[in-house]
């Protein structure tokens, strides 16, 4: 049988996303490809998704967005995350 990368819980993200970060999570280096519920790239996402809602308390949705465009190369991964973006700005503004 053919390894193709890690089934386990744990990430195999080589540097863990700290909420005090100043830098963006590291890209997963092992995706198994058999589409987990743990997936590395959903872990990934979500890492993201946190870095750049803590990132938008000092700037403009439209400024986050053009931050997230010009520093995101996935296209995936960046249309999931102006997503979440976006539904957290409209539940900040709405409160």
């Amino acid at each position: 049988a053919q390894d193709f990368g890690i089934h386990s819980t744990e990430s195999s993200n080589p540097k863990r996303f700290s909420e005090n970060s100043s830098e963006p999570p590291d890209l997963p280096v092992h995706c198994c490809m058999s589409g987990c519920a743990n997936c590395v790239w959903l872990e990934y996402a979500e890492e993201v998704v946190k870095y750049y809602e803590r990132k938008g308390a000092k700037l403009k949705l439209d400024q986050l967005l053009q931050d997230i465009e010009d520093n995101l190369n996935d296209e995936m991964i960046k249309a999931f995350v102006k997503m979440e973006i976006k539904f957290a700005y409209g539940k900040k503004l709405s409160s």
